[in-house]
């Protein structure tokens, strides 16, 4: 579990781009949800009437990984304003125990919380980074699964006049363009 929380399982991988450059081959094998042939996401029931439309489809797919992308995102706020008020409440501790009217024990201990706090806001930040990056992977994966498999019920005239590895290369980009604007609902 902590090696999960800490990122632990790219240790290795760390390690020998310090010595090498790193290669394709090099690279961990991708999780089963980022994996465009493993773990696809069902947008082939997404609504097309309009852009906002099918920006809340994408989300209510996705509804699962952004709350708790939502969720990582409340905690960060948390953590990220009550640093500055820890650190007041230290500066005024060690202030106190100057002028010999607290004891330096209670400084420490709010040193101690202020710097539990500062820790666990960049464990969560990198967390919700990761998480960001994974839904924006499974949304563009999603979305090109749907544009192949729409070209291919294209009729032979269209195919025709426009080749579907080019419908699919000018697709797959407004894709990553999508997948990126979902993160505006957050």
């Amino acid at each position: 579990m902590l090696s999960k929380l800490f990122f632990r399982d790219m240790s290795e991988m760390v390690r020998l781009g310090m010595h090498k450059v790193l290669t394709a081959e090099d690279l961990p094998e991708l999780p089963g949800h980022l994996d465009p042939e493993k773990g696809r996401v069902d947008f082939s029931n997404l609504p097309l009437d309009g852009p906002w439309l099918f920006l809340f489809g994408i989300a209510k797919v996705l509804r699962r990984r952004l709350m708790l992308l939502l969720i990582l995102a409340l905690v960060l706020v948390v953590l990220d304003v009550s640093a500055p008020i820890l650190l007041r409440k230290l500066l005024q501790m060690v202030a106190g125990a100057a002028a010999g009217e607290l004891s330096l024990t209670l400084g420490l201990g709010v040193a101690l919380i202020l710097s539990l706090v500062s820790i666990g806001s960049s464990v969560v930040r990198q967390h919700f980074f990761n998480g960001c990056l994974g839904t924006i992977q499974m949304t563009v994966n999603g979305l090109n699964v749907r544009i192949f498999r729409h070209t291919l019920s294209l009729t032979r005239s269209s195919r025709q006049a426009t080749p579907v590895g080019d419908i699919v290369n000018r697709m797959s980009t407004d894709s990553d363009s999508v997948a990126e604007s979902t993160f505006a609902l957050l």
